[in-house]
């Protein structure tokens, strides 16, 4: 299972970019998909609100950063569980789950957006590049 070790957002010319650190053996499957409100915060079922007019949903399974991290139970990410960077296209970056091997957040948009995916090394990262206006 790859763990979650640190998520980070920011702008550059041309595009928004979300960034997650992972660690531990492993790469997740990655499924980005657009969404639509209502969301909800997984397992509760307690509403999510995420700042936006365009939503894309982040998933990756076989992944972990909070709840099944390490063998002692101790999470591998702590950092915050929402972004509000409000740059040209990326305007809130939010986490809906952590649960049972998937991790889930939804990107905030200002408008649709066309994406670009890429998986770095030396070390992991997940790489998502949301097109700016």
């Amino acid at each position: 299972m790859a763990h979650v070790t640190d998520v980070r957002v920011g702008t550059h010319a041309g595009y928004d970019r979300v960034v997650f650190a992972l660690a531990g053996p492993g790469v997740p499957a990655l499924v980005l998909e657009r969404a639509a409100p209502p969301f909800t915060k997984d397992p509760s079922g307690l509403p999510l609100a995420v700042p936006g007019t365009s939503f894309v949903r982040v998933q990756m399974t076989m992944a972990s950063g909070e709840g099944y991290a390490t063998a002692d139970g101790s999470p591998t990410y702590t950092g915050p569980s929402a972004f509000e960077p409000r740059y040209a296209r990326l305007t809130a970056f939010v986490r809906a789950e952590d649960f049972d091997g998937q991790v889930t957040w939804i990107a905030g948009l200002t408008g649709s957006a066309c994406y670009h995916v890429s998986m770095l090394t030396g070390p992991t990262r997940l790489v998502i590049d949301f097109q700016a206006p």
